[in-house]
């Protein structure tokens, strides 16, 4: 194609796409923050701060934790074009041992005077890793305690969920967890390679191949074979709903 066609094309390209920059409007200096380790109790809080990078000024409409325990504050006003904004979001650990992940997830327009233009939302996560030294709560089976004995994953989306479990040996003897079965779906189990001796607090890390699931939901059960006598079975459940495709 000659040149000067190319050059046709490219203005017309240009003048057909939408104006804005619609989906950079929202520049984050960063969309993730890693907590480290949290005690169990504390609220952690961190501040993601954004410029509008766009020619007209945007309106924050929504932010929307993946679960309650995510309490986002944000800018209200328009942000003019060149200014900042912020995303303040709190973690509140009580009742939540061992690691997380969590997103919000950011919903912003462009106004003008013809009205508001949806921009391309923006996914904020936290991680981070609530530690404790000792269960004084939580599911008691045998021996063993539980942070808790099941987790509900809420909505998911076709993939791979995780969860941590903490176990703590309250008993008088030595439990090793020697092996998982699974009923109702597929999940991946990963225990302590090591037997618990009294008091140990360890991690059971268990992910679900969301992928796997027929269905709206899912509820799968991990039954753990142990060497304790009070009660050799422990009973673990996972549950969640499949995100609607629309």
């Amino acid at each position: 194609m000659p040149l000067r066609s190319w050059t046709v094309l490219l203005v017309l390209l240009l003048a057909l796409a939408p104006q804005g920059a619609a989906q950079d409007a929202l520049a984050f200096g960063s969309t993730t923050h890693d907590f480290g380790e949290i005690a169990e109790g504390d609220v952690a809080t961190t501040t993601f701060t954004f410029t509008n990078e766009s020619a007209a000024p945007v309106q924050l409409l929504e932010v929307r934790p993946s679960c309650g325990c995510t309490a986002p504050d944000w800018s209200r006003a328009p942000v003019a074009p060149g200014e900042t904004g912020t995303v303040t979001v709190a973690y509140d650990s009580a009742g939540r041992p061992g690691a997380f992940s969590r997103d919000v997830l950011v919903r912003a327009e462009a106004v003008s005077e013809e009205g508001g233009t949806p921009l391309e939302p923006v996914a904020l996560i936290i991680t981070g890793t609530v530690t404790v030294t000792d269960l004084v709560s939580g599911a008691q089976q045998g021996s063993l305690m539980f942070s808790k004995d099941a987790h509900d994953f809420g909505t998911v989306s076709p993939g791979r969920v995780v969860h941590t479990f903490l176990v703590q040996n309250k008993g008088e003897r030595p439990v090793r967890l020697r092996a998982a079965a699974i009923y109702g779906g597929e999940v991946e189990v990963l225990l302590p390679e090591t037997p618990l001796f009294v008091g140990d607090l360890r991690e059971i890390l268990v992910a679900v191949n969301t992928e796997a699931v027929e269905g709206e939901t899912f509820d799968i059960a991990v039954v753990l074979d142990t060497t304790d006598e009070a009660q050799p079975k422990k009973s673990l459940r996972l549950t969640g709903r499949m995100a609607s495709g629309e």
